[in-house]
């Protein structure tokens, strides 16, 4: 019997407020993706199916922040799978890049059932649950994205496979945990993917990287 289970970790596309803007955002710091980073979720998508296989027992999970979750509708659209909210794996809440708690007034908390609507996907959403406190420092920031993932895989260790669609902080600190060696400092590439095999240890099967996901 096969116990090998895979976990791939994936960074958003590019968001609005980081581009000459060409779709609309109401809320300053929660943007969408532009047209082209929702051209790199796509490439992401495929990528992601590429490297995992045959697989349909997937857990899908996003940050709860618009960029993630559109990513993460090019995953869910492919197999016909929900998106799974997890506060926990959000943005870094420094003050420095918020001067009040984000969460309280994201996209997600007021226009759900629009955006389920609008990327074709079901998205599961409970708010609050889990949720990180504002603000925390960097140490904090770490220990909640590590304490997240061992919860996550014993929690839903029925599953086959995990993903996760989050930021780049997070890729980094989940790829050196599951025991990448090399430098991802310079790599603050959109759509940066790092795939892993585990059974008791884990094996990448995608190093972390952005290379791939090249758009004109």
């Amino acid at each position: 019997m096969d116990r090998d289970r895979i976990f791939a970790v994936l960074r958003h596309g590019q968001r609005a407020d980081y581009a000459i803007p060409d779709r609309p955002y109401l809320v300053r710091d929660d943007p969408p993706l532009t047209e082209r980073g929702m051209r790199q979720a796509e490439i992401a998508a495929n990528k992601i199916y590429e490297v995992i296989g045959d697989i349909d027992d997937i857990y899908l999970i996003s940050s709860p922040f618009l960029r993630c979750i559109e990513t993460a509708s090019k995953i869910a659209s492919i197999k016909g799978i929900p998106i799974h909210i997890d506060e926990r794996f959000c943005e870094t809440l420094l003050k420095k890049y918020f001067d009040s708690d984000i969460l309280e007034i994201l996209n997600l908390n007021t226009k759900i059932t629009e955006l389920e609507n609008e990327l074709g996907v079901k998205i599961i959403h409970n708010p609050g649950e889990n949720r990180p406190a504002y603000p925390e420092n960097s140490d904090e920031s770490y220990a909640r994205v590590i304490g997240a993932w061992e919860s996550v895989k014993e929690e839903h260790k029925e599953h086959k496979c995990i993903i996760i669609v989050s930021h780049c902080y997070i890729i980094n600190k989940l790829s050196k945990h599951w025991g990448c060696k090399r430098n991802m400092i310079n790599d603050k590439g959109l759509c940066k993917l790092a795939v892993v095999k585990y059974n008791e240890e884990y094996e990448f099967l995608f190093e972390p990287s952005s290379e791939y996901c090249k758009v004109d």
